[in-house]
Parts: C-alpha cells; structure tokens; sequence
C-alpha cells in the first residue's frame, strides 16, 4: 500500500487510532451458515444499524487532517488518576471517557450525507485473570471507546456501534468490564468470534478482493466492515507483540477477519493445514507460493535493515541448509511418514530481552482423515543453563589439567638444565683459573682454550634444546 493511500486510511493519533471508509469490500461470495456467537451477533449487528440509518449522519474528518494525508497527527489527552489499592486506575474512567469524547472532537466535523452507520473497532485482546479490570492497560480502553462513541452521537452520527472477533469472546469481555464500560452510554458490541469459519453465514460476511498482498487472493471481513454506507473506525492499542514486535493499526485489523482467515501471526508451515482445519477455500482464496512471497518480503526488510526480524542470525543458516526447497521436502518427508529429524532445539526472546530455550518435536499425525503434524514446545532453558554450565565446568577442568601439565613440564625442565649445563659450566670456570692464574706454554693454552671453546658449544646447545623444548610445550598448551 502507497504511503499516501495508508495515511488516508490510518491518521494515527494519541490512541493510535485510524479511521477511513471502506466502500469498495463489498464483493459477497458463498459460505456456509450457522451462527454460533454470543452476545450481539453478527446478524443483530448489521440489523440494528438498518434501523437507524435513516436518522444518522456521517462523519467527516477535519479538513485539515484530510489535506495532508502524509502527516501523522498526536492527539494529547490528558489522564493522570494514580493506581487504587488493587493497581488498577478506576479513577481514571470519566477521564478517559472524556479523552474519548476530546479525540472525536479533535479528529471529525459534524458531516452532510444522511445514511450508513458506523463500527469502532477497538482492540479487546486476551487479558490474563490478575488484570481483569476495565482499565488494565493490556486492552483498548471500553471507556475511552464509550466516551468516541458518545461524542459522535453528538455530532449526528447516531447510528453507532463497536465490535470484536479476537479477545476470549462474550466471557472475557465480561471478566474484564467491557459490557459494563460500553453499557454506560449505551453502546452494543457484536461478538464476531464464531466457533468455526463454517458458521458465518454468507450474508454475515463480505469478500473482497486483495491488493499488494503477499499471502491472500481474497479475503472476508465480517459485517458491517465492507459494507458499502459503513464507516469503520480502527481504535487500535499501541503494545508489543512477539511477531510484530509493535501492534497498531494494521494489526488490530486481523479482528475484523473471520475466524480462520484471521490469524495472521501463524508460522507459515501451518497456514495451509490451518486452512483445511477451518474449511476453508485454500486454492481460491491463497497463493498457493505463499511461503516464497514471505521469504522475499523478509529479505527485502532485512537488507532495509531490520535486523531484528533475525536477531540470531539464523536466515544465514538456512540458507546452508538449503532454503526453501530443502524446508518443503522435510516437511513433505514428515506428512509421508517418512524417517526425519522429529526434536529441534530454539532460542526465543521474551518481551524483557531475557533469551530463553525451547524444544520443539514434530510428529506425523492424522487429523481429520488427511496427514497433519503435530508440533509441542518443551521450555527447556533450565536444562540449557545445566548443559552451560557443565560445559564451563569441564573447561575450567582441562585447563588446570594443562596447567598442571605444563608446571610439571617445566620442573622436568629445569632438573635436566641443572645437570646439563652444570658440567660445561664447572669445566669452563676450572680452566679459565688456570689461565688468569699461571703462565702456560703456548701449546698449553692452545689446548685450555680450545677446552674451554668446545665446551661453551656444548652450553649453546644445551640452551638451545631448552627453547625448543619451551617453545613447542607453548604450543601443546
């Protein structure tokens, strides 16, 4: 997507919000029907806002904002309540609530075109039980989202409503005061999390066509995004991801695809089996190069320098071993029930940067009547830290070993230099006695210094043999 078509798409602001309209989605195609949801479900959705479209009036984005579609707008608000006795900041709620309302105010101008209806699409993703609370920070603000929702009914746009696919459904957004957050100004949420794909019906849904994709031909959203009269507005929460590294308004969109097509932090091995799994339409609806379109993609942000999407350099290695083509047959060898390798080892990094080690075993499985594998993951770190540390140990062993070795060496040493340079020595010295002390025949002296010469010779060799013996014990060690 062009820059200048993102940005007219997704003005980001202080909540990382985007907004723009999805006229052109609307390109229905055939899926099986039972719905399955809880809460308001997709078919009540899409009916409520029928009704009210008559009395409703579109928003518009500020001139201002919609003239320079490559600026990227912050929206300061202010919320400043400090923790309560559980951590949590329930003091913070109207603040937030009138955050909400400031942000509309500051984002959209009361519209002109009578008709169509408007979704809010925050980001009410899984929250762990020890923050279950409407201001938890792990999700999109409820309050925030009741407080937008309030001030464009002011503005006229009446016709109003919010919705989910991801987050642990009507149960967690219960657990986590959703309902009771949207309830106080009277907002409804569809629960877009059907069980399985083949439960969205076919007039719960509309196809369209991709552009610049890499993975889908065609991908579904679920109503009322892509209806042609609706206005989807993405309030996205700003957080980090373990695949993504951040999460804004591209991310948050993978709730507004049905279950199945929507998970877009699958490995890519698992996307095709995945698609059998949901009973989807793989050959229609995916490029059946997917994997290779992903590697390139990868390649290109790595050369733009973006090192972390390979923070241990492991792409390098795979390509030693072959790439692509060598990972497609092991995974064709696995599904065929041949003999491969079934227990790898990998490092992954924690949110803090703490490096952590896992066992990953893959076995040949039947699922459904078709081959499928079976992946489980082992948190081996404590194990790698022992291996570690057992490694260090037996270092540290062989090193005093060679110590030793050596200190041994060099005591052999200096014995064998203590007698081998001790006779040349005592001959050198008796003789050159004689010679400063007495008068000798010449033929005498002659004879006591060539003695003396010979025996010098005998200590040059001596110390010779000593560094050669010095120098390879040096390089043993």
């Amino acid at each position: 997507m062009k820059r200048r078509e993102f940005v007219q798409k997704s003005s980001l602001c202080g909540a990382a919000l985007a907004s723009y309209n999805l006229y052109d989605l609307a390109l229905p195609d055939d899926t099986k029907a039972l719905s399955s949801s809880g809460g308001i479900g997709i078919e009540e959705g899409p009916y409520i806002l029928e009704k009210g479209k008559e009395q409703n009036i579109a928003p518009v984005v500020r001139p201002e904002i919609r003239n320079n579609p490559r600026a990227v707008f912050l929206i300061e608000t202010h919320v400043d309540s400090r923790k309560d006795e559980n951590g949590f900041f329930t003091g913070a709620i109207p603040q937030l609530q009138e955050a909400g309302r400031q942000v509309v105010s500051e984002l959209f101008v009361k519209g002109f075109r009578k008709g169509g209806s408007t979704l809010l699409k925050p980001n009410f993703t899984y929250v762990a039980p020890e923050y279950y609370n409407r201001t938890c920070g792990v999700m999109t603000s409820p309050d925030f989202v009741a407080g937008f929702a309030e001030r464009l009914r002011e503005l006229g746009n009446t016709n109003v409503i919010a919705g989910e696919r991801i987050g642990g459904g009507p149960g967690m957004h219960r657990k986590t005061g959703v309902y009771k957050a949207l309830d106080s100004k009277d907002v409804n949420l569809i629960e877009a999390s059907y069980a399985e794909f083949s439960h969205y019906r076919k007039d719960e849904l509309n196809w369209s066509k991709t552009r610049g994709s890499i993975i889908w031909k065609n991908i579904p959203h679920w109503r009322p995004i892509g209806d042609s009269d609706n206005t989807l507005i993405n309030i996205a929460k700003l957080k980090t991801h373990d695949i993504g590294l951040t999460t804004l308004a591209v991310k948050n969109l993978q709730g507004a695809v049905p279950r199945g097509h929507g998970h877009f932090c699958d490995p890519w091995a698992k996307m095709k089996l995945h698609s059998e799994q949901w009973d989807l339409n793989f050959k229609r609806d995916y490029y059946r190069d997917y994997q290779q379109r992903i590697e390139a993609s990868f390649r290109t942000h790595l050369d733009a320098g973006y090192k972390n999407l390979d923070y241990f350099n492991i792409y390098p290695k795979y390509l030693e071993k072959g790439g692509w083509d060598a990972f497609r047959k092991i995974a064709q060898k696995r599904l065929e029930g041949a003999s491969v390798a079934q227990q790898y080892e990998v490092r992954r990094i924690k949110k803090d940067e703490t490096i952590i080690w896992c066992e990953m075993m893959a076995t040949r499985i039947e699922y459904r009547g078709a081959p499928a594998i079976m992946g489980n993951i082992i948190a081996i770190t404590k194990r790698k830290q022992a291996e570690q540390a057992l490694r260090e140990t037996e270092k540290r062993l062989y090193e005093e070993e060679k110590r030793m070795e050596l200190l041994k060496f060099a005591n052999d040493v200096a014995l064998k230099l203590m007698h081998d340079l001790r006779n040349p020595m005592v001959t050198i010295g008796g003789f050159s006695k004689r010679l400063s002390g007495n008068k000798y025949p010449e033929d005498k002296v002659q004879q006591y210094t060539k003695i003396i010469f010979e025996e010098s010779v005998k200590l040059d060799n001596v110390l010779k043999k000593v560094l050669a013996h010095l120098k390879s014990a040096a390089e043993q060690v």
